[in-house]
């Protein structure tokens, strides 16, 4: 099947990424994109990883200055991860890669040093020990790091972006997609037809227009209209390890955004879940996800409020709280005959990680290559191979935040004695868990941030530290020496990069520097 001709049904951020993304990549195409009037969006403010510069290369937005301002847009460094291993802790996931000229050992190196100078190298040294990125995100400056300070700190691949997702909806539909051409219809669909062989045949809206296409892209949300109601994708529940299916959302206003406008996402355990902070050019979008068996809505708000009133300064008691029902899990296949689901109609894992964009813009790149790999033409290989791999990077995914949970040392509330006593059982990484956090050769990328996440936890690999012989498991005396020497190369590395880091402009400044000069 050559697909030249594709209707998207819905809009909203996957809708409208995914069409920026065709329009731009095959403008050639006919493309339609329909969408409900009705639709209400809260623009909380979305947080991204590092691979959502893979998506703007895709869509020619290589130019920060061009779009940010659009979309409130700030920059993200790191995730910062606050009282998950027990109360009163933070420890970091910097993005980037390693400092390779640290790595003499691998990531057996630095607990080894933990233990040769345990008051030093305490849980929160891991992330500067093996990435330097990890000095900007704890200082909240930032840099283009045209002198090279920050040892293998890229800027134009090694930052995110916290953002209105709405508001780049937006910005793609006016910028990229209605100036390509593309139809774009405002209109409720009322019916999907079928052909006998279960494939759609056209969509009709309430104003009778009978919509046909090659690929229709379901783009609509939870409901999943298309992928899981018509085509009959079954939805596969994670709710049985990840027990957070609600969420209330707030905006709140900076009393100092020089302080307050991290280059971060905040994440903050508390009571029965945990609330995310995402600093916004205007304002914080902020929000906790919960469990509701374990606490009651009402109590949820009660919970968020206390810790926003301890966390920020002037926080107004008429704040308005949006509640969200979370769906966690994926259908069984994304791409099922002429029925594309992308975004929350495939699947969704809580926010945790920046997961949500993440799996949205990695499916739009994975469809953008399938299609261009033999000019447009799909088989049922295809489909097949896209299918996999999906359903391969959800379970990585749902792995990964697992561990969050699963490695936490927190007992004080019911919430947080069940989650970490759940055994769990994705084979994707527990089967050989203590090997494959710290035993990784690629240190980069989403599950090749276990390490952080597994050291911040305090879950390290043990050694035995004395003058062994060959085979006893302990190091020899020369190997001690050597360890010696580079606790004391990186206590020196480590005042260079704070003295420098000091002299540097804040996220906020920076900003103002570089993409807010009006």
């Amino acid at each position: 099947m050559r697909i030249n001709k594709i209707v998207i049904v819905g809009g909203g951020s996957s809708g409208w990424m995914t069409a920026a993304a065709l329009c731009k990549n095959f403008p050639d195409m006919d493309v339609t994109l329909i969408e409900s009037k009705d639709i209400k969006t809260m623009g909380v403010g979305e947080s991204t990883l590092g691979q959502f510069n893979n998506y703007l290369q895709l869509t020619g937005l290589t130019d920060d200055s061009s779009w940010m301002k659009e979309c409130d847009a700030t920059y993200k460094v790191s995730i910062k991860f606050t009282d998950f291993r027990e109360t009163d802790t933070v420890f970091q996931y910097p993005f980037g890669i390693h400092g390779a000229d640290r790595m003499q050992r691998g990531l057996d190196a630095w607990p080894i040093l933990r233990q040769i100078d345990p008051e030093y190298h305490t849980l929160d040294k891991f992330a500067k020990f093996y990435n330097p990125i990890s000095y900007l995100s704890e200082k909240n400056k930032l840099t283009k790091n045209e002198d090279g300070g920050i040892p293998n700190f890229f800027f134009e691949k090694d930052t995110a972006y916290h953002l209105d997702a709405t508001k780049f909806g937006i910005y793609l539909k006016n910028n990229i997609c209605l100036p390509s051409g593309m139809t774009h219809i405002v209109e409720d669909v009322v019916d999907v037809c079928q052909k006998e062989d279960g494939e759609v045949d056209y969509i009709l809206t309430e104003s009778g227009q009978k919509l046909t296409a090659d690929l229709f892209i379901d783009c609509t949300g939870f409901k999943s209209l298309l992928l899981e109601e018509k085509m009959g994708s079954k939805f596969i529940s994670f709710g049985d390890t990840l027990l957070n299916d609600r969420a209330l959302a707030t905006k709140i206003p900076y009393s100092d955004p020089n302080e307050e406008m991290e280059n971060t996402t905040n994440c903050t355990a508390i009571e029965n879940g945990w609330v995310w902070n995402i600093p916004l050019w205007s304002r914080i979008g902020s929000g906790y996800v919960y469990s509701s068996k374990f606490v009651s809505r009402d109590q949820a708000e009660i919970e968020f409020r206390n810790h926003l009133k301890k966390t920020k300064k002037n926080i107004p008691d008429d704040l308005e709280m949006k509640e969200i029902f979370i769906r966690h899990g994926k259908r069984e296949k994304a791409w099922v005959k002429n029925v594309l689901g992308i975004g929350l109609s495939y699947g969704f894992i809580e926010p945790l990680e920046s997961t949500g964009l993440l799996t949205t813009h990695d499916n739009i790149f994975r469809l953008v290559k399938t299609l261009t790999r033999r000019n447009r033409f799909v088989s049922g290989i295809d489909k097949s191979i896209f299918n996999t791999y999906l359903d391969y990077t959800m379970d990585g995914v749902r792995s990964f935040i697992e561990t969050h949970y699963g490695l936490s040392m927190r007992g004080d509330t019911d919430y947080w004695k069940h989650v970490t006593s759940i055994e769990y059982h994705n084979e994707y990484d527990v089967q050989q868990l203590e090997i494959n956090i710290f035993r990784q050769s690629n240190f980069n990328g989403l599950i090749g941030g276990m390490p952080y996440i597994a050291a911040g936890m305090g879950y390290l690999p043990t050694y035995k530290v004395g003058r062994g012989l060959p085979g006893s498991g302990e190091l020899p005396y020369e190997e001690i020496e050597q360890f010696k020497n580079i606790n004391r190369e990186f206590k020196m590395f480590h005042d260079t990069m704070v003295s420098y880091v000091n002299g540097l402009p804040t996220h906020y400044q920076f900003l103002k520097e570089t993409i807010y000069q009006d």
